[in-house]
């Protein structure tokens, strides 16, 4: 029994495959890799050793690897409305 679907299979494409960026995307990269290592140097200064400092630190680099993936994977897409819309007017031909 097979459970992939092209749809399936092109979202996975899409999530393992490099995604050379443009200048816009290399600006944010730098942008979110900035303002997040200002916030782990402010947690570093400001919280007590311990787990709950490690935590926060690693879910903060986590945020940046998503942040980053978000970035890298970006697809422009029409605005939902406007997508909603071809929809209808597709249907209605």
């Amino acid at each position: 029994m097979f459970h992939s679907t092209p749809t399936s299979h092109a979202d996975i494409d899409h999530r393992f495959n490099y995604h050379r960026p443009d200048v816009d995307q290399v600006t944010r990269h730098e942008s979110i890799r900035g303002k997040c290592r200002d916030l782990a140097h402010d947690l570093d200064s400001i919280l007590p050793p311990g787990r709950e400092k490690a935590l926060a630190l690693t879910k903060l680099e986590e945020a940046l690897m998503w942040g980053n993936a978000a970035i890298a994977r970006e697809v422009l897409r029409e605005p939902i409305a406007n997508a909603h819309q071809s929809v209808i007017q597709d249907h209605h031909a």
